[in-house]
């Protein structure tokens, strides 16, 4: 009969080329495991770098468009346009919302939504002292990126001689 030593040696002996044999295997799974390690570290760095790139654009919007949070009485959607700043006129007491929309870009909602104010059935009327002041606040409010503006009408009104215009699909974007 065999001894113990010899079959001591003989099980080590085994599992010694066991391990030898199974370590390719075991290397190339670890390798497998690294390069899918650095891959997702890399795919991260390109997010990271991606997202602070963008910082400067997500904080461009919060101060360009007004959060429908602020705007959620009729008076706070007024005070939204800021007319008063371009030397326009409007009487408040008879401005009723016309219209809610969601604004898209090729399709794809962009998390804004269009607020319509009038006064007027579906226009927006406004007045200013003088022609001038008028027609400098309106071309004023048409720059701003959070206002849209149909077409627009001028003319005087008989009883004041105050210029006025009429405005069409008159809205504020908010962000939604």
């Amino acid at each position: 009969m065999l001894s113990n030593r010899i079959v001591a040696l003989a099980v080590g002996v085994a599992m010694c080329l066991t391990f030898v044999a199974a370590t390719p295997k075991a290397v190339s799974n670890i390798d497998n495991v690294l390069e899918r390690q650095i891959a997702s570290n890399q795919r991260l760095q390109e997010w990271k770098a991606a997202y602070q790139a963008l910082l400067p654009v997500n904080s461009k919007w919060e101060t360009t468009f007004t959060s429908s949070e602020e705007t959620s009485d009729l008076v706070e959607l007024y005070r939204a346009f800021r007319l008063e700043r371009h030397g326009l006129r409007v009487n408040a007491d008879t401005i009723v919302q016309t219209g809610s929309y969601p604004v898209d870009v090729e399709g794809i909602q962009v998390g804004l939504q269009k607020l319509c104010i009038g006064n007027n059935q579906k226009t927006l009327k406004m007045s200013a002292r003088n022609i001038s002041t008028l027609r400098q606040g309106i071309r004023a409010v048409a720059k701003r990126n959070d206002i849209t503006m149909g077409s627009v009408s001028i003319g005087f009104d008989r009883e004041s001689t105050q210029p006025f215009a009429e405005i069409s699909d008159f809205c504020l974007k908010v962000r939604s």
